[in-house]
Formats: C-alpha cells, structure tokens, sequence
C-alpha cells in the first residue's frame, strides 16, 4: 500500500507513467522479485522512482513541440512550484503578466502540460490566475534542466529581495549573488 501511494503520488495516477515507475524501480534494484513476491529494499521514505529514462525522453519530446515562448515559460513555472500563478512566473521573466496568463490559459485549454487552478488574490488585492502542471513529471523534467539548477536559488534570492524592498517602499533592491550584481 505504501508503494502504490508514491507512485500515484509520483505518476498523477496515469498508467503509462505507473508502469515506466515500476520498471525503473526494478531495473534500479529497489523492486525485487523473489519466489513469487516483490519486496521494496530501501525504506518507502527513501523511495524516489525519478524519472525513468523513456518516460523522460517522451515528455521532452512533448517539450520540443512547444513554442521557444512556451518552453520558457514552462521551465519558470517549473521554479515556481507545482502550482504557480502567472504573476509569479511574469514576475521571474520580467515581463508583463497578460501574454503569460493567456499562454498559460492556451496551454491548459489545449491540456498540455499545464491545468487551471482557479484564482489567487495577492496581498495588494489583484487577483490572478493559478495554473499547476497536469503531471508532476512535467514539472520534474524541466526543473532536472541542468539550466536552472543555479537559477532556483538565484531566483528565491531575488524574490525575497524584492520583496523586502516593495515593502519598504524601496525602487530598487540591490542584490549580489556569486559576485554578479543584479537589480531587482
């Protein structure tokens, strides 16, 4: 029963994803068949069933079909989380939030990669649309880019940055990572 939670929570519960999981798992060692029944042989909390190798190559030839505009969006709201709103992902990108919301609106119309998830009200009372990936897979492969492996925590950095700054009234929050300077 523990198994099969983490792979539904691993797979959105999709067939195809479920059985590419459990091959992995075999294939790694952490699925043995012995005498007729499988055995898990690392404890559940430390199973991660990744993301197998065709699985991977399958998404990202999903991926390769987006536009360039899409795929950076994508991998944005990658950093931002599983469920993200188009603010946030506008906000990273700086850029302008209409365009992004109506990509994103596209996206989960078309049901690639991403889904709506309501609305959102930010603390200064705009409201703005909330989008999450359809499969927790899509998310994983973009944020796994070797890219953005820097680039989430440079982000954090500059969001809690320019936070502090709005909040104080600031135009500019100055901030320096690994040596470069950068505006916020």
């Amino acid at each position: 029963a523990g198994l099969a939670r983490v792979i539904h929570r691993h797979s959105d519960g999709n067939p195809l994803f479920m059985i590419a999981m459990l091959d992995h798992l075999e294939q790694r060692g952490i699925l043995v068949q012995s005498r007729g029944h499988w055995t898990v042989t690392a404890p559940l909390e430390q199973v991660d069933p990744g993301v197998p190798e065709t699985l991977k190559q399958m998404l990202e030839t999903q991926l390769a079909h987006a536009t360039e505009a899409e795929q950076q969006l994508l991998k944005c709201a990658s950093v931002a989380g599983y469920h993200f709103t188009a603010w946030s992902v506008a906000t990273m990108m700086m850029s302008d939030v209409t365009p992004l919301e109506e990509m994103c609106e596209a996206l989960a119309e078309r049901y690639q990669f991403l889904a709506s998830a309501g609305t959102r009200e930010l603390s200064n009372r705009v409201t703005t649309p909330e989008f999450r990936f359809r499969h927790a897979l899509y998310r994983e492969v973009l944020a796994r880019d070797g890219a953005l492996a820097h680039f989430d925590h440079v982000l954090n950095a500059a969001l809690m940055v320019a936070y502090i700054a709005l909040r104080r009234g600031d135009a500019v929050g100055l901030l320096a990572v690994g040596g470069d300077t950068r505006f916020v």
